[in-house]
């Protein structure tokens, strides 16, 4: 079947019009089963953040050599945000490493933004964090968080990269506590 269309002096037919009509067939094809797979971000919750996460990065092992790059961190509610407490080698509660603000609905999940201390006394990261429903068939319903951010002081969205990125997977209930209130006023 051949279409000629006509407009404006230029006459396009057969394969050109027809192709454009099977191309825009075809991405709304694959946007409806893309939104079908994917569950809605609105069903995330900043309360989902709460919860024991850790490095899911394959590389980080291989890349350091030492058991020590896996990093895993509570996180739990403070203050008018998150804190991201640093969970020891031996399953122990360390510091407080990351500091996260309550959240915001984005695109694709919940973005948070805040700070990470990589090591105590080091220069802090600015980051954003984005908390997103894994969209893998094996691991149906897993959330992910995934970290970048750099030490320039604020927080750059367009930039091409980032010294720091991790990718974060819940993995349990938290064990730690947040930092105890100073006051009864406090939040």
């Amino acid at each position: 079947m051949s279409a000629t269309y006509r407009s404006k002096g230029v006459i396009v037919t057969g394969g050109c019009f027809k192709g454009a009509v099977m191309q825009a067939s075809l991405a709304a094809a694959f946007g409806c089963a893309m939104a079908a797979a994917q569950p809605a971000f609105a069903e995330l919750k900043a309360s989902d953040l709460a919860g024991r996460w850790v490095n899911t990065l394959a590389d980080a092992k291989e890349a350091c050599g030492e058991a020590a790059c896996e990093r895993a961190y509570d996180l739990v509610p403070c203050g008018n945000g998150w804190c991201g407490i640093e969970v020891k080698d031996d399953k122990t509660c360390g510091r407080t490493a990351l500091r996260l603000n309550a959240g915001v609905a984005a695109k694709l999940g919940l973005t948070f933004w805040g700070s990470y201390e990589q090591a105590e006394g080091t220069q802090p990261y600015t980051i954003k964090a984005t908390l997103y429903m894994a969209a893998r068939p094996a691991a149906p319903g897993r959330l992910d968080l995934f970290v970048q951010g750099s030490t320039d002081g604020t927080f750059q969205p367009f930039r091409r990269t980032y010294p720091m990125q991790m990718l974060l997977t819940r993995a349990g209930d938290a064990a730690c506590r947040g930092e105890p209130k100073l006051s009864a006023l406090e939040p």
